[in-house]
């Protein structure tokens, strides 16, 4: 049987392979690494998110503000990162709560953290702060 000859984009499409440039090659193969590059940080991003996942998994600590009504008080402890679900409906609510849930490991930095009022976590302090004096 007779091999059928492979015609090449030039011999299909003469008006397409004259307007393709070198330029253009060049610039198909770096969005493709640029394509494989975000699928790299997307990877990463899954792994950062199932290390946080771990890191919860043991005893975590509330580092937050007590709440009216002793509702959450400082330095709650929760065993294996386990939360009630009235906890839950409180970072429902003020996401800055959940936030402030941190590993026990973590606390002594928490606590230095919380000293530096332009740190992250001196504003979720504040904002947690904000959110109940409003009766939120």
């Amino acid at each position: 049987m007779a091999r059928k000859k492979t015609e090449t984009i030039e011999e299909l499409h003469p008006e397409v392979a004259a307007s393709i440039e070198p330029d253009h090659i060049h610039d198909a193969g770096k969005m493709i690494e640029q394509e494989a590059e975000d699928a790299d940080h997307i990877a990463d991003a899954g792994k950062m998110v199932q290390q946080e996942k771990t890191a919860l998994a043991g005893p975590t600590i509330y580092a937050g503000p007590t709440l009216p009504g002793s509702v959450l008080v400082r330095y709650t402890t929760f065993r294996d990162g386990q939360l009630r679900p009235h906890i839950k409906k409180l970072i429902e609510h003020c996401s800055a709560v959940g936030k402030m849930i941190v590993p026990v490991s973590k606390l002594a930095e928490t606590e230095r953290k919380l000293q530096d009022s332009s740190s992250i976590e001196a504003g979720r302090f504040a904002e947690i702060l904000k959110h109940f004096r409003k009766g939120a």
